[in-house]
């Protein structure tokens, strides 16, 4: 898969509509999803969950117009045409979810997000291997705040040591 910083700078050269902030959540979105998507075992209202907060981004990259839809080969103006007509269908189905029952109405999404999985796959250069790797469940997800609460203690710990070495050589 992309690196973020990669992604990053993609999505600027093809002038994506996304502010950076939506950039990044966009990125850590996608790989919430395909860790879902693709775990053994899925967990459909997680799925659906990560869907929801991904669907505003993905409504404006559903836009015809955009640079990144330019110059496309066959097979990527193909799989571009796809997602966009998938966030098409859906606007509908969400237009008219009275007129489902809930249990449709999330068939019918998840059904989008299956629909849309080979584009999101072709942005974020998701691999066999790294399809493989999330299905074995060998993917680890990096919990960020346990990582900044950890960095956080190391610090205050060191500087605490730091302070009791010094004082420590000025007593001698």
């Amino acid at each position: 898969m992309i690196s973020k910083h990669k992604f990053f700078k993609e999505a600027q050269k093809y002038q994506l509509p996304l502010g950076n902030k939506e950039i990044e959540e966009f990125y850590c979105l996608a790989d919430d999803l395909f860790s879902e998507f693709y775990a053994k075992k899925q967990n459909l209202d997680k799925i659906l969950e990560i869907h929801e907060e991904i669907w505003p981004l993905l409504q404006k990259l559903g836009v015809p117009y955009l640079f990144v839809y330019q110059n496309l080969n066959q097979e990527e103006e193909g799989i571009a045409t796809m997602f966009r007509n998938s966030i098409k269908d859906e606007k509908e189905l969400r237009r008219n979810a009275a007129l489902h029952s809930s249990n449709d109405y999330r068939k019918a999404v998840l059904t989008s997000v299956a629909r849309r999985i080979d584009f999101l796959k072709e942005i974020f250069d998701l691999t066999e291997k790294d399809i493989a790797e999330i299905s074995e469940g060998e993917k680890k997800k990096i919990n960020w705040k346990v990582v900044v609460a950890v960095t956080t203690l190391g610090v205050i710990g060191g500087g605490y040591a730091l302070k009791k070495l010094g004082s420590n050589s000025k007593k001698k």
